[in-house]
């Protein structure tokens, strides 16, 4: 009588978070000119926010990243 033997997998190791808020293109979500949303992901949160522009969210990112 054999005996099956179960392997567990190893935990699989998450990158870690960026210390920085940074810029996410959304290529799913266009806006009204056909280019990509921007949204701005803070470290830590897990929804990013959404901005109508490129040029929006970078100045966000620049307010975002001077108050540091």
């Amino acid at each position: 009588v054999s005996k099956r033997v179960q392997y567990r997998r190893k935990p699989r190791q998450r990158a870690p978070l960026p210390a920085a808020p940074r810029l996410l293109l959304m290529p799913g979500l266009m806006n009204a000119d056909g280019e990509p949303r921007a949204a701005v992901a803070m470290p830590g949160c897990p929804i990013p926010t959404l901005y109508p522009t490129v040029a929006a969210a970078l100045a966000a990112l620049r307010t975002l990243e001077a108050a540091r």
